[in-house]
C-alpha cells in the first residue's frame, strides 16, 4: 500500500498538470484582459451596495408589452409613433439588435423609451451613461424633430436633465450638450455635426458631487458643463435611452439605438 503522503503528492501533481493544460489559461481578473479604449471604464467588479448598473442591448420584442429584457417603457404618443426592437432591422454589419423609435405621422409625434423619471440622484455618486445612435434623416425646417439621449425626468422636454440633444434649429445642427436644473439651462455646442446614416457613440459622465458633467462623442471630449446640473432628491432624473419629438411636418422620422449603458457608483453604500 502506498503511503498517504505519496498519494497526496501525486494528487497535487495531477491537479497542477490539469491546470497547466486548461485551455482558457489562468483565472485572472477579467478587467486585465479588456480591450483598450475609453469603454474600459465599464467593469463589473462591483458590489450591489456601492454600484447600480444597467446594460441594454435590445434583443428583440416590443417595449412595454412582451419584452422583459429591456428595462424601459414605451412613452410614445401620436398616430403611428412607437419604440420597438424590429426583427431584421440591422443597419450595418456590426450591429447586434436595435431599438427603433419613430415619430409616426403627426406634427407632434413622439417616439420615446424611458426609465423611471426619478431613479437617478446626481451628487450621490459618479455617473456614466453611454450609447450608440443613428438617424437616417436629418432634422430640417420642413421636417423638424428634436432627438435627446441621456438623463431626464420626462419623455418630451425635461425639467432636470443632463443629456445630448440634436435639432437643426440649435447650434447649426451640431450635437448639443446641455444640463437643466429646475428648467434653468446651460447649452454648449459640441462642434460635431450630426450626419445621416452614420453611427455616433455618445457618453456622458457626472462626477460624484454633481459639480461637473463631461460629454464625449466617438470617445473624444466634446463639452464640459459645471452649471445648472440637477442634484439631490428634489431634482432627481431618469434614464432616457432615446426620445425623438416632431415639431414640424408629418413625415415619419426614425432614431436607432444599438445599446444603452448606465452606471452609478454610490459615494455612500446603500
Amino acid at each position: 500500500m502506498r503511503p498517504k503522503w505519496l498519494v497526496s503528492v501525486c494528487g497535487l501533481l495531477a491537479a497542477l498538470a490539469v491546470f497547466a493544460l486548461w485551455p482558457y489559461g489562468a483565472f485572472t481578473d477579467v478587467r486585465s484582459s479588456r480591450p483598450s479604449g475609453s469603454y474600459t471604464t465599464v467593469d463589473r467588479s462591483y458590489a450591489l451596495s456601492t454600484t447600480a448598473e444597467i446594460v441594454a442591448d435590445y434583443e428583440g420584442c416590443v417595449i412595454g408589452t412582451t419584452c422583459q429584457v429591456v428595462p424601459w417603457f414605451n412613452g410614445s404618443t401620436g398616430t403611428g409613433a412607437s419604440c420597438q426592437v424590429p426583427n431584421g432591422g440591422l443597419l450595418t454589419t456590426n450591429d447586434f439588435a436595435l431599438l427603433q423609435c419613430d415619430t409616426g405621422t403627426t406634427a407632434t409625434g413622439l417616439g420615446s423609451a424611458i426609465g423611471s423619471t426619478d431613479m437617478v440622484v446626481l451628487g450621490s455618486g459618479a455617473v456614466q451613461f453611454r450609447t450608440r445612435v443613428y438617424v437616417d434623416d436629418l432634422s430640417t425646417g420642413i421636417e423638424r424633430y428634436t432627438l435627446r439621449l441621456g438623463l431626464s425626468d420626462a419623455s418630451a422636454a425635461g425639467v432636470d436633465d443632463v443629456a445630448f440633444r440634436y435639432t437643426d434649429a440649435v447650434h447649426s445642427g451640431h450635437w448639443n450638450c446641455y444640463t437643466r436644473a429646475n428648467t434653468a439651462e446651460t447649452s454648449v455646442d459640441s462642434g460635431v455635426a450630426v450626419t445621416a446614416n452614420s453611427w455616433f457613440i455618445l457618453e456622458l459622465r457626472v462626477n460624484a458631487t454633481g459639480t461637473a458633467a463631461d460629454f464625449y462623442i466617438d470617445n473624444a471630449p466634446a463639452c464640459t458643463i459645471t452649471t445648472t446640473i440637477p442634484t439631490g432628491i428634489a431634482r432627481a432624473s431618469g434614464i432616457v435611452p432615446v426620445t425623438i419629438l416632431k415639431s414640424v411636418g408629418i413625415t415619419q422620422r426614425n432614431a436607432y439605438v444599438d445599446y444603452t449603458y448606465f452606471r452609478i457608483d454610490f459615494t455612500i453604500p446603500r
